[in-house]
């Protein structure tokens, strides 16, 4: 019988966990998690979860009788504290167990920032479930909040904030929001929708130091301009997991290293997921692509590796992202673009840019646009 662990109790390590029962039905299968919490969708966590009273049960990827179902052991507060990969066997629970093949799917954590003044636990991030809740706890008594980062969890946060009738205030280090994801017409496009809501933007400038105040803080940025905010969130990115990996000699490098089948320089372990830097076939260089479908194909590739299923090209990668009414759908990498074409209308928001490199379509970001989207994925792919 072979025995699998996976390490991470992410997107990508339950759907890799669960195509693995579909195709190898005698396999013993473990998920080791650092939370004490089941599996659980992430995106809701800066989305709806902060807009309505939720719980944790509303948003589990899987039921829990669903793994007892399927056979998949989940050991909740159980930090893999390091790995054997002479011996193939991990540590955990103050135990051994071994594995014939390991998935390390740990996800990172957020991009921390140290600022001048400011309590370190008064910087809030949105990582996990506990972080969501403590935020909306801190939300019930004040009325600003600062956004430090504009990109999509900053984004997503503050059109969460403002529905909630909270001041909020965004600053962004770059010349533009989303300068890393979107073309300037995009970036110009969600900037300007953000402000008809109330958000207020700070723009090519960054925090230097922070005045404690009687109910949060006085901040000053570089170019001199003053904030107050009762809550500070910071949303700069993530960093990934990969102490384990690189314990054990694994190449790292923005990631854990692995080859088009998700595989790791040694050879039974394998990495996906947020903490994986994945060489993709149709780009034809290594990528560490922060999304769910990302995630879920990586999944796909991975299992069908260690069952020795056919194997199939990764399809394109896509994305989303809620703010407001505004449902963004992306697909394809806008890499080396020469030309963007819009079709659609931009004042009635909705409309889709193409990306074309070499007369073909690359990329596409579409706005409530889901047919537009389809089209594009079905043309790319």
């Amino acid at each position: 019988m072979k025995k699998i662990i996976i390490i991470g109790g992410s997107h990508a390590g339950v759907h890799a966990a669960f195509t693995l029962r579909n195709q190898i039905p005698d396999a013993k299968i473990d998920i080791f998690s650092d939370e004490s919490h089941y599996p659980y969708h992430r995106p809701p966590l800066s989305k709806k979860s902060l807009q309505e009273e939720s719980c944790l049960d509303d948003i589990l990827l899987k039921p829990k009788a669903l793994y007892i179902k399927n056979n998949i052991t989940f050991h909740t507060d159980s930090p893999v504290t390091n790995i054997d990969s002479h011996n193939s066997v991990i540590h955990a629970q103050n135990k051994n167990f071994e594995y014939d093949k390991l998935i390390i799917a740990t996800g990172g954590t957020p991009r921390t920032l140290e600022i001048d003044g400011v309590a370190s636990q008064d910087i809030l991030y949105i990582r996990n479930f506990d972080d969501a809740q403590k935020l909306k706890n801190k939300l019930l008594n004040a009325h600003s909040v600062l956004i430090i980062g504009g990109g999509y969890i900053g984004l997503e946060t503050a059109a969460s904030l403002r529905v909630k009738g909270k001041d909020v205030t965004v600053i962004e280090a770059a010349n533009r929001i989303l300068n890393r994801v979107l073309c300037p017409i995009m970036s110009d496009y969600y900037q300007s929708y953000h402000e008809s809501k109330g958000v207020n933007f700070i723009i090519n400038d960054q925090i230097v130091n922070a005045k404690k105040q009687t109910s949060g803080y006085q901040l000053k940025t570089k170019k001199g301009e003053m904030i107050s905010a009762n809550i500070i969130i910071v949303g700069i990115g993530i960093v990934p997991t990969i102490k384990l990996a690189e314990e054990i000699g694994i190449n790292c490098s923005n990631g854990i290293e692995v080859n088009q089948y998700c595989q790791t320089n040694i050879d039974n372990i394998y990495a996906i997921g947020d903490c994986s830097n994945y060489y993709h076939e149709r780009y034809g260089q290594a990528l560490r692509i922060e999304s769910v479908q990302n995630a879920t194909e990586q999944a796909r590739v991975c299992s069908s590796h260690i069952s020795g299923n056919p194997f199939k090209e990764p399809v394109v990668p896509w994305f989303w992202s809620d703010q407001y009414d505004l449902n963004l759908k992306m697909v394809g990498l806008n890499i080396g673009y020469e030309e963007i074409i819009i079709r659609g209308d931009i004042n009635n928001h909705k409309f889709t840019c193409f990306y074309i490199a070499e007369n073909k379509v690359v990329a596409a970001d579409a706005v409530n646009s889901p047919g537009e989207f389809m089209a594009a994925k079905i043309i790319i792919n």
